[in-house]
C-alpha cells in the first residue's frame, strides 16, 4: 500500500512544525512511508490554513493509497502505536473536548490527525465538506475544517464513511477540561501528543525523550 504521511504550517506556525518534525521522521522511517511537509510557500493567504489541509490532501491524495494527515503541533512519540486505517474513508479520533456521555448520533471528531483512504466516498465527502466552506473557512474563530465535516458526518449517509476511534488513539492532548470521564491527556506509549492550547515548546523535549525510550 502507498502511504505519505502529510503534514504543514504556514510562515506563523513554521516554528512548531519543525519542533515535531523528529517524531514524524520516525515515524516514516519505520513504517517505510513517504513523509511530506508543506511549508509556508504551500499556503495561501486565504481560505484559513487549517481548511487549506483539506485541499492539501486532495492534492496529495491521487498518488496514494492512504495519507495520513498529522498537524503542525503534533508530536509522534510511539510509532508502533499508530493506528492503522480501517476500510472506511476516515479514520480519525474523537475530539478531546467531546462531551459526555457521548451522543451516538452527534459525534465530535478532531481533524488534527486523521487517515483519509483514496476511494471515491472519501472524494465526495470532501466534496460535500466544500458546501459548508462559505461558512467557515475564513471565520476568526475554530473550527474551520473540523466544523465542515462534523456537517457531514452528521447529515449525511457518508458519515458510515468514518471510524471513530478513542481520543487518545490519534489525539492525546497536554491540556484538561472537567466534566469528561474519558482518558483524554496524553500518556507515555501514545501515539503521539497533540499539543493543543497548551504552551507548545514547553513540552518538547519531554516528548523527544519518551520518543527515542519508544524507538
Amino acid at each position: 500500500m502507498r502511504v505519505a504521511i502529510l503534514t504543514g504550517a504556514n510562515k506563523a506556525q513554521e516554528e512548531i512544525l519543525f519542533a515535531t518534525h523528529e517524531g514524524k521522521a520516525a515515524l516514516a522511517d519505520y513504517f517505510g512511508w513517504d513523509l511530506i511537509t508543506a511549508t509556508d510557500k504551500n499556503y495561501a493567504s486565504h481560505p484559513h490554513p487549517s481548511w487549506q489541509k483539506i485541499d492539501l490532501i486532495r492534492q496529495k491524495l491521487h498518488a496514494y493509497d492512504a495519507i495520513l494527515w498529522l498537524d503542525a503541533d503534533s508530536f509522534v512519540t510511539n510509532p508502533k502505536a499508530c493506528p492503522m486505517p480501517s476500510e472506511t474513508a476516515f479514520t480519525i479520533s474523537a475530539d478531546w473536548c467531546e462531551p459526555t456521555p457521548i451522543n451516538p448520533e452527534k459525534r465530535w471528531i478532531s481533524c488534527g490527525n486523521f487517515w483519509t483512504v483514496n476511494k471515491p466516498e472519501a472524494w465526495q465527502y470532501f466534496e460535500q465538506m466544500e458546501k459548508f466552506k462559505s461558512i467557515y473557512a475564513n471565520r476568526s474563530c475554530c473550527c474551520w475544517e473540523q466544523d465542515a465535516f462534523h456537517q457531514v458526518l452528521w447529515r449525511s449517509k457518508l458519515g458510515r464513511e468514518v471510524t471513530i476511534l478513542p481520543r487518545t488513539a490519534m489525539n492525546a492532548v497536554k491540556c484538561t477540561k472537567e466534566g469528561i470521564s474519558e482518558r483524554i491527556q496524553y500518556a507515555k506509549g501514545d501515539f503521539l501528543c497533540h499539543l493543543t492550547n497548551v504552551d507548545r515548546f514547553a513540552f518538547i523535549e519531554e516528548l523527544k525523550a519518551d520518543l527515542r525510550a519508544n524507538l
